[in-house]
């Protein structure tokens, strides 16, 4: 059976030490841009007056460096129609309340936009970006399966397979990769924003 091509950016599954992931997050503010659940977000390197949250935003390269993965967002009540992962672009003060994972121990499932094999796991790889979908809510980001190297300044590090019961090895496409944020900007050595 073929694998199922269904990107849904970054979704939290366990720990590096093999704990299942219970929901922990951090609530920050986004800025103005539009934010789906599963895109990965960077700091603005400021923090709201109001609340003293951390100002989020979408990244806007592959080399940016994430803080973390977006899980949430607080519904806005004046737009109770929005799909439940989007964060609209314009919602900004209590609307734009997001809930994101900034634990760099914590393991994503991603899905490769490229062929993929057993000996692409242990490689860096960039995220391909892809655009805020505003019909489902739902991240569009995968892995840019065109970057796998070596490269330690790559933003991702491949490292299993996912073993869900719909996965097939045998076909090459559309595999849902578990990955670590190689870059991150809460990990240790890193540049301030």
């Amino acid at each position: 059976m073929p694998n199922v091509n269904r990107a849904s950016g970054f979704k939290p599954i366990k720990h590096l030490s093999g704990a299942t992931w219970n929901g922990q997050f951090q609530v920050m503010i986004a800025d103005t841009n539009a934010l789906n659940v599963g895109d990965l977000v960077k700091s603005t390197g400021t923090a709201d007056g109001t609340t003293g949250y951390n100002v989020v935003t979408r990244i806007t390269a592959a080399s940016d460096t994430p803080v973390g993965v977006v899980v949430g967002r607080k519904p806005n009540p004046a737009n109770l129609n929005l799909p439940g992962g989007l964060k609209p672009a314009g919602d900004t003060g209590a609307n734009a309340l997001v809930y994101v994972v900034t634990d760099p121990t914590v393991v994503y499932e991603a899905q490769a936009n490229a062929a993929s094999a057993i000996a692409d796991i242990g490689l860096n790889v960039s995220p391909s970006l892809g655009s805020v979908n505003t019909t489902t809510g739902i991240s569009a980001m995968q892995l840019d399966m065109a970057t796998k190297a070596t490269t330690q300044a790559l933003t991702l590090k491949m490292v299993e397979v996912s073993q869900n019961i719909d996965m097939d090895l045998a076909d090459s496409a559309n595999w849902k990769i578990n990955v670590v944020l190689n870059q991150n900007a809460l990990a240790n050595n890193t540049a301030g924003v």
